[in-house]
């Protein structure tokens, strides 16, 4: 038996437009985008609640480098209770359950956003979803 054959497999990828918070959120709409962040070292200390764009201490000029590959899964543009209301975008992570909310973290985003996005999210060049056959 071949454990192969009981996979997931890729239908399509489709690149996500840059620049724009706008075509992230659309393409969450309808499978996770892997995209690159820049992520500061209060990021390792996360554990639940919002993880603020000021904790990104990032400007949208684009010149922060982007630094870890994480994987959007989703949004809530109404926020929640552990958010105070503020809307976000849900990333998993890769540093194992132990971390954040059970290897997720919550990242804070502003309705109207004309800059790159929280943590630099839209300027990735590898901001891609994935269509499962």
């Amino acid at each position: 038996n071949n454990a192969a054959t009981a996979a997931v497999r890729v239908k399509n990828v489709t690149e996500v437009g840059h620049q724009s918070l706008l075509s992230l959120l659309y393409a969450l709409q309808t499978a996770p985008v892997a995209v690159g962040i820049y992520v500061p070292q209060s990021l390792y200390q996360y554990k639940s609640g919002l993880f603020t764009i000021n904790a990104c201490n990032v400007k949208s000029s684009g010149n922060v480098p982007l630094n870890h590959a994480v994987l959007a899964v989703g949004y809530n543009l109404n926020g929640d209770s552990t958010t105070g209301g503020r809307p976000y975008i849900l990333i998993k992570n890769s540093w194992g359950t132990s971390w954040g909310l059970q290897g997720y973290f919550k990242l804070e985003m502003t309705k109207v956003d004309a800059g790159n996005g929280p943590c630099n999210i839209t300027l990735g060049g590898y901001n891609f979803a994935a269509t499962l056959a």
